[in-house]
């Protein structure tokens, strides 16, 4: 039992790493805001059971921007209306890029290890 648990707070430590490393990649800017809020909203759910006060702007974000391509599925939308919600994604990110950035160094400050 006490291998498993090890085992868990392993995998817990490096799900904490990658939270920190998709900070990073927003603040450098790496990612872009929503890609890494999704992210960041996928990880969150590694980690906990309950909605943790750090990640509820990631989770809103992931949420309220759900119907705007970003990534790979960029190449299954057509070009004409990717030009429209590119125009959306830039102002969503404008918005709301303040909150990200300070929500992104105070989890950077919470889970770095390094």
């Amino acid at each position: 039992m006490a291998e498993a648990n090890e085992e868990h707070r392993e995998y817990l430590l490096t799900v904490q790493n990658q939270v920190v490393d998709v900070c990073e990649a927003i603040l450098c800017g790496e990612t872009s805001v929503l890609l890494g809020a999704r992210t960041l909203s996928r990880l969150h759910y590694e980690l906990f059971k309950q909605i943790d006060d750090d990640f509820v702007l990631f989770i809103g974000i992931d949420s309220e921007t759900d119907n705007l391509p970003i990534g790979d599925e960029r190449k299954y939308w057509n070009e004409k209306v990717l030009v429209e919600k590119d125009k959306e994604i830039a102002e969503y990110e404008a918005r709301v890029g303040h909150e990200v950035f300070d929500a992104c160094q105070k989890l950077i400050n919470r889970f770095s290890s390094r």
